[in-house]
């Protein structure tokens, strides 16, 4: 991944296991919105390669794109094994506050666009760390919007908050006390 200068005022970092750039609504994305109204610059983090080639073709020369999985720090394997339900892909593998990640992307597979289906990939494994430091990121970060059903807090785990902190932090979470309990660790999230 080679750096495209893509941070600057008003940057940003969205990472969703997820994204239908040219079916939703700016309405549906905030991310979106900022990227599209606001200017905003940054970094979007996509696993599922046929997702990663339509946003690499349809964001803006301010967006930097990046095919990956972000892990924590330690995660040992190269690639991470993820079920592929569009709204609902769920990783295999990684810690996770969801219980079964099969049901889970059964359950997903409402969502799923014509001619998809439910199906085990792998996408590499990055922390999120090193993507921003690739990325040649500033030390602070406007706006972080993290939604990867499930492993969330693994991902933070992938970040040194020393370096990298966050003015604005939007976490999807199934329970408020692990969301509590992990910000309680970090002084930069607090």
């Amino acid at each position: 991944m080679k750096s495209t200068g893509a941070f600057r005022r008003n940057s940003t970092i969205s990472m969703a296991f997820f994204w239908k750039w040219e079916e939703t609504t700016a309405s549906a994305s905030p991310t979106r919105r900022g990227w599209s109204f606001f200017g905003w610059s940054g970094i979007l983090v996509e696993p599922y390669l046929p997702n990663f080639r339509r946003i690499a073709k349809t964001r803006t020369s301010r967006t930097l794109p990046v095919h990956a999985v972000c892990v924590p720090f330690g995660f040992l394997e190269p690639h991470v094994s993820l079920i592929y339900s569009d709204l609902m892909t769920s990783s295999l593998g990684m810690e996770s506050d969801v219980l079964d990640a099969k049901k889970h992307s059964e359950e997903g597979a409402k969502w799923i666009r014509s001619g998809r289906r439910v199906r085990e990939f792998e996408a590499p494994a990055k922390t999120l760390n090193s993507i921003l430091k690739t990325a040649d990121a500033p030390s602070r970060i406007d706006f972080f919007s993290l939604d990867v059903e499930g492993v969330e807090l693994s991902i933070l785990k992938g970040v040194d908050h020393e370096v990298f902190r966050f003015s604005w932090l939007l976490v999807e979470s199934r329970t408020r006390p692990t969301s509590q309990n992990y910000a309680s660790h970090c002084d930069s999230l607090t």
